[in-house]
């Protein structure tokens, strides 16, 4: 080899060396922040006023409006605020678990593609969840792309977990925020890939069964139910049977009136739908006075389509003053401490207790009565009875109690009645 080409050789291998050594560097200072450093730059979570968050056919905004955060995805429905508040803090504080080495034609091994309104079926399972954050003015404050679970595999030996499936469990998620920027956080996002759901204010019906002193359910068609208590410690009974129709079913009972209990909605359905689309024009009323006065009214409508068993449902609250003959318990309990005190001052504070609860249940069914809910099957179910649901039927008497109340033999003959006047065994 003559000399002149050797060295053309070596430069161009210090060349090809320091080409590769400013590549590392670049890339090495292109990379992230160490591990400990938060994922997103710093933004101010004050200015946040709409989160987008867009999958693979989802696509939710929770934004402000007037104000007021609402699920604009969901016609507006006012959104959880405790949710939002903990999801912006918890977007804000993420931290970097492990930078991945991870090139373009491997996101989709991470669930880490940009979402699409239609995948291909190639890409199903490549696509993540892309959650913005945008300010009054739709300017861009922070962006995130939200992959697949870190599932964690338990030691070899170690037991399997049902729960978690043979013993693996999340443990972290993959994550990116630009490009070429893939992170392992150290905890699980779960809560912001929801669905729309989970981001709406879930404060509904919770009427437990022993404050309830009144229960109708009434409608088309259907014989009407009504529910009692005699006193404030009786049990609810079934107004109206009659001994031949037989007995109340206390379970039957007690699962009606539960069924107020925790009661939560589903979805919201569009507010343009008539009366008539919904069935709520014929519907199914149930209403509910608890021991203070409230009044619940739900109206259960159609079922959405004939292919599920969901209901459309209404709801408004109103607040009755109870009734004498329940507040004479009320009365009657406070009527040791009120004669300890000034009786112009126990009324003043009573007074100012039913004020407040008065403009909490106006303030309930302002925001209740306008909107159409709709009701899982397994929910409406318990309110959906029949009064024939409620009762025990007669049994049918046994064959030796049938024949113990057979008529007499023929050849017995008629019984003689006692001539008038005559002692008949009751006396003179």
């Amino acid at each position: 080899m003559k000399l002149k080409t050797f060295v053309i050789l070596i430069v161009l291998a210090v060349l090809l060396g320091g080409m590769a050594y400013w590549t590392v560097q670049n890339k090495t200072a292109a990379m992230p922040p160490v591990i400990g450093s938060k994922v997103l730059p710093p933004f101010p979570l004050n200015e946040v006023s709409k989160i987008l968050i867009l999958s693979s056919g989802t696509n939710i905004t929770v934004a402000k409006t007037q104000g007021i955060w609402t699920v604009a995805s969901r016609f507006n429905y006012p959104a959880k605020f405790a949710t939002i508040v903990e999801s912006l803090r918890e977007l804000s504080d993420l931290k970097v678990g492990q930078a991945m080495a991870v090139t373009e034609s491997e996101l989709g091994q991470f669930s880490l593609l940009a979402p699409a309104p239609n995948v291909t079926s190639n890409a199903i399972g490549q696509t993540g969840t892309l959650l913005q954050l945008l300010n009054e003015k739709n300017q861009m404050l922070a962006s995130l792309l939200i992959g697949k679970h870190f599932m964690h595999q338990a030691p070899a030996g170690a037991p399997a977990n049902p729960m978690m499936g043979m013993g693996a469990y999340p443990d972290g998620q993959y994550v990116r925020t630009g490009k070429d920027q893939v992170f392992l956080v150290a905890k699980t996002l779960d809560r912001l890939t929801d669905n729309a759901k989970s981001w709406m204010d879930d404060e509904f019906i919770n009427v437990p069964a022993q404050d309830i002193v009144e229960m109708t359910v009434t409608g088309p068609d259907c014989i009407p139910i009504i529910l009692r208590r005699a006193k404030d410690d009786d049990p609810l009974i079934l107004d109206g049977l009659r001994a031949d129709e037989g007995t109340a079913d206390p379970a039957k009972i007690s699962q009606l009136s539960g069924g107020l209990n925790y009661l939560g909605f589903d979805d919201i359905a569009a507010p343009t739908l008539t009366a008539k689309e919904t069935g709520l024009d014929r519907a199914i009323v149930i209403k509910a006075r608890t021991r203070k006065g409230r009044l619940y009214t739900l109206s259960i409508g159609n079922t959405l389509t004939n292919d599920t068993f969901d209901r459309y449902m209404q709801v408004s609250v109103a607040y009755e003053p109870p009734a004498a003959a329940q507040t004479a318990t009320n009365k009657a309990e406070t009527s040791s401490a009120e004669t300890k005190s000034d009786p112009a001052d126990a009324q003043k504070k009573k007074d100012e207790e039913t004020k407040i609860f008065t403009e909490q249940t106006q303030a309930l069914n302002s925001k209740l009565s306008p909107w159409i809910y709709v009701l899982k099957s397994y929910r409406a179910e318990s309110l959906l009875v029949k009064r024939d649901d409620l009762i025990k039927k007669p049994e049918p008497p046994r064959k030796d109690e049938a024949a113990d109340t057979a008529a007499p033999p023929a050849d017995a003959g008629p019984a003689k009645a006692s001539a008038p006047g005559k002692d008949n065994g009751q006396g003179k």
